[in-house]
């Protein structure tokens, strides 16, 4: 399903891959940029190959093993982004 998301006038945003939201780890969170909100999961867009039910979440906190594949079921939070 798709869904349809403006800010600002803007109309191209887009839910990150898992690869692009692990960037964002490194270059927004952990330098407490971004307005993340702490030990909170992010989804990407990245289906689990292993398991179609599943897709990539990314917690933003501090330390290793950030990436986990959750159930679709799961309620986390979203960052769109817009490309540049």
């Amino acid at each position: 399903e798709s869904l349809n998301f403006t800010f600002n006038g803007k109309s191209d945003w887009f839910l990150p891959s898992r690869d692009e939201l692990i960037e964002m780890y490194y270059k927004l969170f952990l330098l407490n940029m971004g307005n993340f909100a702490s030990n909170t999961f992010y989804w990407s867009s990245s289906q689990d190959l292993n398991f179609t039910q599943n897709a990539w979440c990314v917690k933003m906190t501090a330390g290793l093993g950030n990436v986990f594949s959750q159930s679709k079921d799961f309620t986390s939070k979203i960052r769109p982004i817009r490309k540049f």
